[in-house]
Parts: structure tokens; C-alpha cells; sequence
């Protein structure tokens, strides 16, 4: 799958270090998928969501703070409010913390195509 290809390319790639997030739909287990990809390589499918990397604690109380039941709260989310709190989430992270990086981009991709949303 394509969370495994990316470990593979991060794994085997020295000058590459970095913290992802694949999230897809598996045709195999005809469900929605969330995987977090360390930078050594390790990957695990998360149940609703996904943080990491060294802002990840401001993320999580983002979530914590907006959603205090869990997947109940963005069950009936439409994408352009799912994008939004996203990359909000990402740029508080950004603006606290020095490591986070700089630049806030979010790939929807679905049947009908794809868009990118970059701040």
C-alpha cells in the first residue's frame, strides 16, 4: 500500500527525514485509512486521526480543546470545514513551535480528483 512505499523511499533515502501522514481508502478492508510514518521508519494505522512530529502536542490539544468527543464530534464534518481546522491546527503548531516547519499544505484526493490547500 502507499503508507508502505513511503516508509520504503524514507527508510532507504538518508538525505530524507521527516514525519508523515497517509491517509487513504483501502480497497482491501473497504474503509477509510489514517497511518503516522516516524522518521526511523515505523508506521501505525491510527482509529480517527493522525499527529506527529515535534508540534503534534499542540495539535492534539487543538483536538483536545474541539473536540472533546473524539470521532462523534466530525462524523457529518463537510471537507472544506475538515481542511480548515486541519491546517489551522497545523499553523498553531507552526507558530509555536521552532521544528515544526513553515508551510501548511493539505492533498485531498477522492474520486473525483484532487485539490491542494496551502497557506
Amino acid at each position: 500500500n502507499a503508507a508502505k512505499l513511503l516508509r520504503s523511499m524514507l527508510v532507504n533515502d538518508q538525505s530524507m527525514s521527516a514525519g508523515l501522514i497517509c491517509t487513504g481508502y483501502d480497497h482491501v478492508l473497504k474503509r477509510g485509512v489514517i497511518y503516522s510514518l516516524s522518521p526511523s521508519g515505523s508506521l501505525f494505522e491510527l482509529p480517527v486521526w493522525a499527529a506527529g512530529g515535534s508540534g503534534s502536542t499542540y495539535i492534539l490539544g487543538h483536538i483536545d480543546s474541539h473536540m472533546p468527543h473524539g470521532e462523534d464530534d466530525i462524523k457529518h464534518w463537510e471537507e472544506k470545514d475538515a481542511v480548515e481546522f486541519v491546517m489551522n491546527a497545523i499553523q498553531l503548531a507552526i507558530d509555536r513551535d521552532g521544528s515544526s516547519g513553515g508551510f501548511v499544505g493539505v492533498y485531498v484526493i477522492n474520486r473525483w480528483g484532487k485539490k491542494i490547500y496551502c497557506s
